[in-house]
């Protein structure tokens, strides 16, 4: 590749542009103890925003992000957040200001990879790359990668008691279908996979139950017909299924309540978003999705509270916080496409 060199300014304004750390002279007021959230805001603004729960304050656009930011996650007091434009992981630091220090390179950078979800063991990170069909294992301190493969169209990733778990879409490219969806299971330590289980369509999402089992939120093909399945762990035999009668985006467990992220993206009216709530014991619904929890537009991300919880409002910018009885309390304009939450540790 033909090398040019390039006048200094321009580098380094297209950092400040890239990775800008202070992007807004707003003053954001915290103290120890508070409880603060970081937004990830993947529309337009590319940016990373900061909640102050305990006093209401946000700093919106406190840092700037990579490309396409689709996922974060905290490791040792660390941020690190997967760009899937960028084909990179970028690495902050938290004062709690989020401060960019320095890029790691998911390659080969000629390859599109199109990285979707990332997870950790504690001491690796682990990312599905969507459009090759792989799972990386990436030293997060030296950069160090290693391929796996893994079903087609992977998506979510889980770790958890020494096993890494990956759902595999089976998104079909050339008829714009899904075909049946699975999970793949690999031993940490090693990659070695154990096993591949079947789900139902378009599997995009895991977490754990209350009762420690897996938990497989499967979307289908966004005509309504999501499903939730609980897994034993260690056999994988399913041992509870709930039809949703939505698309689900997002899934998170509060106590022994299932709360479902469903979108909602018309214009109008106010709060056309869609929150459902589900007794996953009993399958009784609390707020069904003919009757959900509305919330700003475009519902798309969850975070349970110990009193509540947080909605990531993608098609309004917007983040909602909802006591536990279900009641708006709060809300925020975070930044464009706001996808993501995480509450400092």
């Amino acid at each position: 590749m033909k090398q040019m060199l390039l006048p200094a300014l321009p580098i380094i304004l297209a950092a400040l542009l890239l990775f800008g750390c202070d992007t807004t002279d707003d003053e954001f007021n915290y103290s120890p103890g508070d409880t603060l959230i970081v937004t990830l805001n993947s529309g337009e603004s590319e940016t990373l925003s900061l909640i102050n729960l305990s006093n209401g304050d946000m700093l919106p656009h406190a840092a700037g992000t990579g490309r396409l930011p689709n996922d974060m996650l905290f490791l040792r007091d660390t941020l690190y957040l997967l760009n899937s434009d960028q084909q990179s992981i970028s690495v902050y630091d938290l004062k709690p200001e989020p401060v960019h220090l320095r890029e790691i390179e998911l390659g080969p950078q000629a390859v599109d990879l199109n990285v979707w979800n990332l997870a950790t063991d504690g001491d690796w990170l682990w990312i599905t790359c969507f459009l090759q069909d792989q799972l990386l294992k990436v030293n997060p301190a030296t950069g160090q990668q290693q391929a796996f493969a893994t079903g087609p169209a992977p998506s979510g990733v889980l770790c958890h008691d020494g096993l890494v778990l990956v759902t595999n879409t089976n998104y079909q490219f050339l008829s714009f279908s899904w075909g049946e969806g699975s999970v793949t299971i690999r031993e940490g330590s090693s990659g070695d996979s154990l096993t591949t289980i079947m789900v139902d369509l378009n599997p995009q999402r895991l977490l754990l139950t209350p009762e420690g089992n897996l938990g497989v939120m499967c979307t289908g093909d966004y005509s309504s017909n999501g499903v939730m399945l609980e897994l034993e762990w260690g056999s994988w035999n399913v041992i509870q299924r709930r039809e949703l009668a939505c698309d689900p985006l997002d899934a998170c467990f509060l106590d022994n309540l299932l709360l479902l992220a469903a979108g909602g993206w018309d214009e109008q009216p106010d709060l056309p978003g869609i929150v459902c709530q589900l007794d996953w014991s009993t399958g009784d619904w609390l707020y069904p999705p003919q009757s959900p929890l509305w919330t700003h537009r475009g519902a798309f991300g969850l975070l349970p509270l110990q009193s509540g919880f947080l909605v990531a409002c993608f098609g309004s910018g917007r983040v909602d916080r909802y006591n536990q009885g279900g009641d708006l309390i709060n809300s925020w304009e975070a930044g464009d496409g706001v996808q993501k939450l995480l509450q400092l540790p």
